[in-house]
């Protein structure tokens, strides 16, 4: 099934959100693609900082998000997690913007594991 016209690869069924940030990721942190034995296909989202997530819970951040999830539902994932268990703040109102399943809190990614191959 050919679900964008736009994109000539799949095979990237996870979709990972991570903060606009650099820090090293080494293998075993989710912002390490090695970290899967699956390809995942990762989406920064604009703005999102460590301090204005963190220290400043700023609510603004809800739009940034919800535009990364739709990004990664429109590249053709199929579920959403994040690369943080803080991204929960925000579960509910990315979940209710795509039509693909999010888990961004740390038990929700539990099931990953249990349901994949």
């Amino acid at each position: 099934m050919i679900r964008d016209k736009r994109q000539s690869w799949f095979g990237e069924d996870i979709g990972i959100l991570i903060l606009d940030a650099a820090y090293p990721c080494v293998p075993g942190n989710v912002g390490n693609a090695t970290s899967f034995p699956f390809p995942v296909r990762y989406q920064e989202v604009r703005g999102a900082s460590i301090d204005r997530l963190l220290n400043q819970r700023d609510p603004s951040l809800a739009e940034p998000f919800i535009e990364a999830a739709r990004e990664l539902e429109a590249r053709g994932v199929r579920t959403i997690t994040g690369a943080y268990g803080f991204l929960a703040l925000f579960q509910k109102q990315i979940a209710a913007s795509v039509r693909i399943p999010v888990g961004l809190a740390y038990p929700s990614q539990g099931t990953f594991k249990l349901i994949w191959p």
